[in-house]
């Protein structure tokens, strides 16, 4: 047991939502299941902000990782980790320097890496998570517009 690492799952939702954190995790055991892991924990943080990292689970999670018990992460995308891409890019670094020998599967955004090729990818990962929060905002102002303009035309 001693050489074996763990794979585990990290769910985390801003509001305080019993069945989104429910279906985050299912989907995600489902995943690991079907790509061969086998999950030995779940870290919930159910009701945190993506915006820090003062999350409970999440604590417990980078403590694990600390100490070398952790050998998968599988978390639905980048931004249940964080929603602020410094923050990311900087967690990436810190493990990529302490040789910290993880894998990272973000399932919803089709990325999975481990050992080096994190280090030498946390600058494109950052980028691609740049543009993805910058495609969810705009989707957010646009469907605010649309929902201001169906309350125009309706008065």
């Amino acid at each position: 047991m001693e050489n074996e690492k763990l794979a585990t799952i990290y769910c985390r939702v801003a509001c305080m939502d019993d069945d989104a954190i429910a279906h985050q995790e299912s989907m995600l055991l489902d995943y690991a299941t079907k790509h061969g892991y086998s999950v030995a924990k779940v870290y919930k943080d159910n009701g945190f902000s993506g915006l820090n990292f003062e999350r409970p689970a999440f604590q417990e999670l980078l403590a694990d990782i600390e100490s070398g018990l952790i050998g998968t992460v599988i978390v639905k995308d980048s931004s249940r980790i964080s929603r602020n891409w410094q923050d990311l890019h900087g967690l990436f670094q810190r493990f990529h320097s302490n040789k910290a020998d993880i894998k990272y599967v973000a399932v919803m955004d089709n990325m999975s890496m481990s050992g080096s090729v994190l280090g030498d990818m946390q600058t494109v990962i950052m980028q691609y998570h740049r543009k993805i929060h910058s495609e969810k905002i705009k989707q957010g102002i646009a469907l605010k517009k649309a929902k201001l303009m169906l309350v125009a035309t309706d008065s």
